[in-house]
């Protein structure tokens, strides 16, 4: 099995700010912002409780984009009855995962930018710093190849891309009764990925089995960084490319990967939204 750290959802580069976490400590990852028309737009997407999705971008990004806007969901953790649950990736990030051989069983661990926000004056406004938060997960049910024959899908980033299926129920060997993918819709200090000792989002406080302790291979991307290990926690400053951040559970001794395993598991038992 392979634990995936994927980062998705607003960002600086997309969507030019974090996404909110809001006064009660629900959160909500903004789907990144489409130049062409798709599905749904930020305003047609659905109410989060009390709150319009459309309204907050527009606050957020203090209009740069708005309610007519088309939001890119994927990944698509909590469908329409029916629908899958499901994510596309494309072009570099999609050849990284294929290079590590993602497929069927692994388990993604969905995080992106968030930041505390306020109502001020019926708008959306940021307080706080900005984190790196978990907000998801997703275990692969099958991996399709998106422009090819058979399989070809009607995928919204293009025909050169592969989409991840989630299984219909989570598979981690003890049982636990989970669908395949969803969402931490609450924030909890155990989903933070972001050290909150250190100034600075890309500092990442994780679990010690996260430590690359030779002969081991390290989280992708992570192979020339500077790891620290104290107690219960490895320490490790996030820069540079990628999005998606793949650690190679095969290569562990049993004890370890039921640790690994155990981490996740306990995540999306405490946090998770059915």
């Amino acid at each position: 099995m392979k634990l995936i750290l994927s980062r998705k959802g607003f960002d600086t580069a997309n969507g030019g700010c974090p996404s909110p976490i809001f006064p009660d400590d629900t959160m909500f990852s903004l789907p990144i912002p489409l130049k062409h028309e798709d599905k749904f737009t930020y305003g047609e997407l659905p109410r989060f409780g009390e709150i319009n999705i459309g309204e907050v971008v527009a606050g957020l990004t203090r209009g740069r984009i708005g309610a007519k806007d088309h939001a890119h969901m994927s990944p698509d953790l909590q469908p329409p009855d029916g629908c899958p649950r499901l994510f596309d990736q494309a072009e570099a990030a999609e050849r990284h995962l294929n290079n590590q051989g993602v497929g069927e069983g692994d388990i993604f661990l969905f995080f992106g930018l968030f930041r505390r926000v306020k109502e001020d004056e019926r708008q959306w406004r940021f307080t706080g710093e900005p984190l790196h938060v978990l907000w998801g997960w997703l275990q692969v049910g099958a991996r399709r190849d998106c422009g090819k024959g058979a399989e070809k899908l009607r995928c919204s980033c293009g025909n050169d891309n592969t989409r991840y299926v989630a299984r219909e129920k989570l598979d981690m060997g003890d049982g636990i009764d989970a669908p395949g993918a969803g969402v931490f819709s609450r924030f909890d200090k155990r989903l933070l990925l972001t050290d909150p000792e250190r100034n600075g989002v890309t500092h990442w406080r994780l679990p010690k089995i996260f430590h690359p302790h030779p002969p081991k291979t390290p989280l992708t991307y992570h192979g020339k960084r500077r790891w620290t290990l104290e107690g219960d926690y490895t320490y490790v400053q996030r820069n540079g490319p990628g999005q998606e951040f793949v650690l190679n559970l095969d290569e562990y001794s049993n004890a370890e990967y039921r640790e690994a395993v155990g981490w996740a598991r306990d995540l999306i038992r405490k946090f998770g939204t059915k």
